[in-house]
């Protein structure tokens, strides 16, 4: 999952930095659908040793479960500006989105592990 986080984010920036409204547009849409099917990914007892979900998840469902609609709102606001083209519009959309992407990775996921020295 976090290798499709990274690629949807790289395919995003890209699409922004070459102001391609269409490919923002297309990705906001993969976005919303990703957060249609995020839940499912995390089940009762699927906490596993190679997994950076915390434990928090489970106990915090409640919270933990309104997250993807935060990500689903911020990726159709972008949406909306990339579709009528409003480049500054798209900046602003673009760092809201990274911010509910943040609020659920930093309350619910562990930091990666440091690589070697």
């Amino acid at each position: 999952m976090e290798s499709n986080n990274s690629l949807m984010a790289n395919t995003l920036n890209k699409a922004i930095k070459d102001k391609n409204f269409s490919d923002i547009e297309d990705e906001c849409n993969a976005i919303e659908q990703n957060m249609d099917k995020i839940l499912d990914f995390f089940p009762p007892g699927s906490l596993s040793e190679d997994s950076r979900a915390k434990p928090e998840i489970w106990a915090k469902w409640a919270e933990f479960s309104k997250h993807p609609e935060k990500v689903r709102q911020a990726a159709r606001e972008l949406a909306v500006a990339a579709k009528a083209g409003d480049e500054e519009a798209v900046k602003v959309k673009f760092k809201a989105l990274g911010e509910a992407c943040k609020g659920c990775h930093e309350s619910f996921r562990t930091p990666k592990p440091k690589q070697g020295p």
